[in-house]
């Protein structure tokens, strides 16, 4: 858990969802009894509540519905998001150490400021998502599609991020700094590692970036 932070319990807005408030509800109730436990909402329908600030670390959430959901700065410390749908997601702020989030679909979520260490989201669709800001250190995007998304100012450290054959090109990068690894598609038809894709980083307001084998 991010020890930084004060979590809560407390729900602003519920799911409509019945199956979902349901979990939601239960969940709520033993963590604030003080008793170990996780959400688990596999499949479910989360979309449009409001959730903002709630401690949701470990919960499993795979292949569920977060579209347009409030988690802004909420602890989703090992959470497991594993194809689940968060276009239009506020996650700004989030702490998502070790998250899976492969293979989602979070097009246009916002991301910026979130703590992204060590989470993975390998095949994901991310284009036009907000990664302003974020902590990337040893995330991986293996193969993600983060085609026109905003990554001013991330940091891809200390430890590098995973970006081998991810798709870059229109992707806002100035300012963003760290390692990283590739290849990487910057355009439809080219895919550069190495010196050529620093040259790359730099050429696009990205000169602190370092390209490691």
């Amino acid at each position: 858990m991010n020890e930084s932070r004060t979590y809560t319990y407390k729900v602003t807005s519920w799911p409509t969802n019945p199956d979902a408030s349901t979990a939601l509800e239960q969940y709520l109730r033993v963590r604030s009894a003080g008793q170990y436990a996780t959400l688990g909402g596999a499949g479910l329908d989360f979309s449009g509540a409001d959730l903002h600030g709630v401690n949701l670390s470990e919960a499993y959430l795979a292949v569920a519905n977060l579209d347009g959901t409030n988690l802004n700065n909420v602890d989703l410390n090992r959470a497991t998001l594993s194809g689940a749908t968060m276009r239009r997601t506020n996650l700004s702020g989030a702490y998502m150490h070790k998250v899976e989030a492969d293979e989602c679909e979070a097009t246009s979520a916002d991301l910026s400021t979130a703590n992204l260490f060590r989470a993975s989201f390998v095949k994901s669709d991310l284009r036009y998502a907000n990664l302003q800001d974020c902590q990337l250190s040893s995330t991986n995007f293996r193969q993600a599609d983060l085609r026109n998304a905003n990554l001013q100012r991330c940091r891809f450290g200390p430890s590098p991020a995973r970006l081998s054959e991810s798709q870059l090109f229109g992707a806002d990068i100035t300012d963003a700094t760290g390692d990283v690894r590739g290849p990487i598609h910057v355009t439809e038809a080219n895919i550069l590692a190495g010196a050529e894709l620093e040259e790359w980083f730099a050429a696009h307001g990205a000169p602190n970036v370092r390209v490691v084998e």
